[in-house]
């Protein structure tokens, strides 16, 4: 009997990708809104939202760097979001060191 032929989706990966920004994004979003309205309570949540910002720099530039690694500036454009990313890290940390 003749079996189709079946692929993988190849944009599966980007339709995962994309959720994954959306849903940091929401949770960047929602973080930020809730320090900001509860003030000294919500103090806890600023090392968070730069810590879910770093992830989201994470997410979109190590897959720059190493899918896409022939073109020049989208490899350029991976290592910005890294080094971006490493700094989000830094300003998490400290942050999570001044409010505790």
């Amino acid at each position: 009997m003749y079996k189709a032929n079946r692929t993988k989706n190849p944009f599966l990966k980007q339709i995962i990708a994309n959720a994954i920004y959306v849903l940091i994004a929401a949770m960047i979003v929602g973080c930020g809104v809730y320090a900001l309205i509860k003030g000294e309570a919500g103090k806890v949540f600023y090392p968070i939202v730069f810590f879910l910002a770093a992830i989201l720099n994470f997410t979109d530039g190590i897959p720059r760097l190493f899918v896409d690694s022939r073109s020049k500036n989208k490899k350029i454009g991976g290592v910005a979001l890294c080094v971006l990313g490493v700094i989000m890290l830094m300003v998490a940390g400290i942050t999570a060191y001044t409010v505790w």
